[in-house]
């Protein structure tokens, strides 16, 4: 048994993956009185961008005393578990792997830690407020936290959940640390939040959702009129991209999201497949439904109380917010606004003219997620030299 007074020889190293498959016995046992922690080995194997760069275990003589698996999540490391054996736990092991995380993200130019913890684990959410976590607002049935370097910038977009959105809206989360579906809002008909448009016979035409008739209705409580729909939406999206590229390499999950959800609300089917594209698109923000935030303003106002509850000060806008947004109302909270760079560029369609703003799908479907995450970045260096400009 390791005692309190032997963590002064403690040593915290590097975990790599073969390090992980030796010590991977030792590594299991210290959640062992915790059997809702039990992971298999697959779960302590799998790969995550710079997993083995990034975790860390704490060895004790040839004892291994507490490990933390982490991993990159946008501009952020992702702390997936931190776990301390139970004869060491209040004796600052954590707190000391804690302190060497922070000091491994602002090295690797990250601007901090994420991490979540179900909403039971009360001794866990309490044990990373004392070392400064701060808490964000609980995201299904999990705690949310985040240690930030001084100075992070921690970059908030807002939207609409609508319909399988145009390149860029995904554009906009790419940027974002965190996104928030604006799901409260009142629904407007002929928006694209139950409608947008792919390629069918080389022209731009519209997929629209029908929706149940109602007035003053929010997106939330927006419902679907059926799921009559769902087999014409499908059935016009595999005749008119079923020769491209990589169409296969999509289409059948995306069914399955959509059937799968295509009797829900429409602000669910919605972020359902707009996560599914991300997730496509390799884009890590985390994602906050707008009604689970309570808020009381309304207009700019409100958007700067959803960035402030997210603990953002970084607000990422539309180009084409600066038409109607109020920059004082940002900056009396301390609050940046930023508007995006994002320009229409021309990828490979099978059209004789270039169609521009289609749903995402279409170019996923010619290009694949590499192509757009390409794209992404030759926007992100283009100059004048920033895909967020400061107003």
């Amino acid at each position: 048994m390791t005692t309190r007074q032997d963590t002064n020889d403690l040593s915290l190293q590097a975990l790599t993956k073969d390090r992980m498959t030796t010590l991977l016995p030792q590594i299991d046992g210290l959640a062992a009185d915790e059997p809702w922690m039990a992971w298999t080995p697959e779960n302590y194997l799998r790969e995550a961008p710079r997993k083995w760069e990034f975790s860390r275990v704490a060895i004790v003589g040839s004892q291994v005393v507490g490990y933390a698996i982490c991993s990159l999540r946008g501009r952020f490391m992702w702390l997936h578990r931190l776990v301390v054996g139970s004869d060491l736990r209040g004796a600052r092991v954590g707190a000391r792997m804690l302190s060497q995380l922070q000091d491994i993200a602002e090295a690797a130019g990250l601007q901090g830690i994420l991490l979540k913890t179900p909403l039971a684990n009360a001794r866990a959410i309490s044990f990373y407020q004392r070392e400064g976590c701060v808490r964000l607002p609980d995201n299904q049935g999990f705690a949310l936290l985040r240690l930030s370097r001084s100075g992070c910038r921690v970059l908030v977009g807002i939207h609409q959940p609508n319909y399988i959105p145009w390149l860029g809206y995904f554009y906009k989360m790419s940027l974002s640390d965190v996104f928030v579906f604006l799901d409260d809002v009142k629904f407007s008909t002929r928006s694209f939040v139950n409608r947008n448009r792919i390629s069918i016979n080389d022209e731009a035409k519209w997929l629209t959702i029908p929706l149940k008739r109602g007035f003053d209705t929010t997106i939330q409580d927006a419902r679907l009129d059926g799921d009559a729909w769902v087999n014409k939406h499908l059935r016009s999206i595999e005749l008119s991209y079923r020769k491209a590229p990589y169409f296969q390499d999509y289409f059948e999950a995306f069914c399955e999201v959509l059937r799968s959800n295509s009797n829900d609300s429409l602000a669910r089917l919605n972020a359902s497949l707009i996560k599914l594209m991300a997730d496509w698109l390799g884009l890590a923000c985390i994602t906050y439904n707008s009604s689970a935030i309570e808020t009381r303003a309304v207009a700019d106002e409100r958007l700067v109380e959803l960035v402030s509850a997210v603990a953002g000060n970084v607000y990422v806008s539309g180009a084409g917010g600066a038409n109607y947004q109020s920059e004082s109302t940002f900056s009396a909270a301390g609050i940046d606004l930023q508007y995006t760079n994002f320009a229409v560029e021309r990828y490979k369609q099978p059209s004789p003219d270039f169609l521009p703003g289609l749903s995402a799908i279409d170019a996923l479907f010619n290009i694949g997620g590499d192509g757009i995450k390409a794209m992404f970045s030759r926007m992100q260096e283009a100059p004048p030299g920033a895909a967020l400009q400061q107003r």
